[in-house]
């Protein structure tokens, strides 16, 4: 059986999604969290940040996703840093969800995050999370 292809009125096979996916490689600044690094292979990407709370502490961010064309759907992390992958102390550490677009000309990305475990995670907490190259 013969997954992720769809038959034309041709009969031949095609591609389920036409849409190649955006090239997402290299350092976007933040104006919130600094640089963000982006790494991509195929429709996999991970990222790294790092930046200074409000508290002084400096904390190291990763993020893991799904690119779909011109789209990030991905999780994100942070932890003090030098503590590695955080393995969910309370008050050490947040998480969440993100979901960033590409501009048509591919220099900005738009987008939001938010964090698990802040009221409901209804829409309105999701807060705005701009990139630029």
């Amino acid at each position: 059986m013969v997954t992720g292809l769809t038959f034309a009125n041709t009969g031949t096979p095609t591609s389920l999604s036409s849409v190649e996916n955006a090239d997402f490689n290299g350092k976007w600044s933040s104006h919130f969290f600094g640089n963000v690094i982006i790494e991509q292979v195929g429709n996999q990407m991970m990222g790294t940040y790092q930046y200074t709370n409000d508290d002084g502490i400096t904390k190291d961010g990763k993020i893991e996703g799904i690119i779909q064309g011109r789209t990030i759907q991905a999780k994100w992390w942070e932890h003090p840093s030098g503590e590695g992958r955080p393995q969910g102390r309370i008050g050490e550490e947040s998480q969440g969800d993100l979901e960033w677009k590409m501009s048509s000309d591919g220099k900005t990305l738009f987008g939001w995050y938010r964090e698990e475990g802040v009221l409901d995670q209804g829409e309105e907490e999701k807060h705005e999370w701009n990139l630029e190259r």
